[in-house]
């Protein structure tokens, strides 16, 4: 899929969404990273969507989306009634 065609010297040629898009996914993955960074800082082993919010001042869409990811890695549990994570691997 093009979305743009960008000038390079006299010739105009078209760029694909991956590199346009390469900045925000590098910029995501730091995120993530550091959201797995407070995850090995846990004392008690539990972890909720606020306190990365709060950790990584990112909104609560993106803490969220994190801890999803991190449940799809098998990194979390599912939440429990009160929104809580388990931590299920140690992370070295």
């Amino acid at each position: 899929m093009l979305l743009k065609h960008e000038k390079h010297g006299s010739e105009w040629r078209d760029v694909a969404r991956a590199e346009l898009m390469a900045p925000l996914v590098e910029e995501g993955e730091q995120v993530y990273r550091s959201a797995v960074d407070l995850i090995r800082q846990a004392d008690s082993g539990r972890i909720g969507t606020a306190m990365i919010q709060r950790r990584l001042r990112v909104g609560y869409n993106m803490a969220y989306r994190l801890m999803e990811m991190m449940e799809r890695r098998g990194v979390v549990t599912g939440p429990d009634d009160q929104g809580i994570r388990t931590v299920k691997v140690q992370i070295p």
